[in-house]
């Protein structure tokens, strides 16, 4: 421990039993400031009565020196991923256009939720595509959507979204999603969302068609429907937020 309080790590040995030494390891910081504090501290040639404010104030300065010195070490070992880069870079070549559109600057929390729900490979491919061809001043090619083939668990889940949901952070979503997706009115965009959740949830939909006259539908089939809408919507909650009843 050194007179300043500091410590350092410091090995005492003998070579050949007549020549001591002694090594210490610390950093440059620590070695640089410690001829500072010497020099106008602990070896000033002349007596200093107000000696006691100026060694705290030199601790001061010491101090937010390490915690510089700290936070650029951290900066340089700083790593990113290849999916946090093209976030990155998809934001910042789309935040104008978004801007203008939600009429807000605060967009952090809209583009997390975009990240958050759109993970699929083909949509970071999507992604990686508009950010290439953004880059390059080329003219990029929205992704076409499929909105076909529609069942009743999709037009219910894009019901209960409309209406439990508040419209516009929907519609932030929808401003992101344009931008590479040919979907160009927010009523499509709904559709996509109900279409993709049902699709990542897994949940197998029975065709009524198939079943036309049969009475599979009973009322427990409609419970544990209702059921699975709503760990979807919890677990929409969760990703974007922006539920009214919570």
């Amino acid at each position: 421990m050194q007179k300043n309080g500091h410590q350092i790590y410091k090995l005492s040995g003998m070579y050949k039993q007549t020549i001591c030494f002694e090594i210490q390891i610390k950093s440059i910081m620590h070695n640089m400031w410690g001829e500072v504090e010497h020099k106008t501290i602990y070896k000033n040639r002349n007596y200093d009565a107000n000696i006691s404010s100026k060694k705290a104030i030199t601790e001061g300065i010491f101090n937010i020196l390490q915690a510089s010195d700290k936070q650029l070490l951290s900066i340089f070992k700083e790593k990113y991923e290849e999916k946090q880069l093209l976030q990155a870079l998809f934001y910042e070549r789309t935040k104008q256009f978004v801007y203008d559109k939600c009429k807000t600057d605060i967009l952090a929390k809209h583009y997390s939720a975009y990240f958050n729900l759109f993970t699929r490979s083909e949509d970071l491919e999507v992604m990686k595509q508009y950010v290439a061809y953004s880059l390059l001043e080329q003219e990029f090619s929205r992704k076409e959507v499929e909105l076909n083939d529609l069942n009743s668990a999709i037009c219910e889940l894009k019901i209960r979204i409309k209406k439990e949901f508040r419209e516009y952070n929907l519609k932030c979503l929808f401003y992101i999603s344009e931008i590479i997706l040919m979907i160009d009115e927010f009523e499509a965009f709904l559709t996509y969302l109900s279409k993709y959740l049902i699709e990542q949830s897994g949940y197998g939909v029975v065709d009524e068609e198939e079943f036309e006259g049969e009475d599979v539908f009973d009322e427990d089939t409609f419970e544990e429907s209702d059921d699975y809408q709503e760990s979807i919507l919890v677990l929409l909650n969760q990703k974007i937020g922006g539920r009214k009843c919570e």
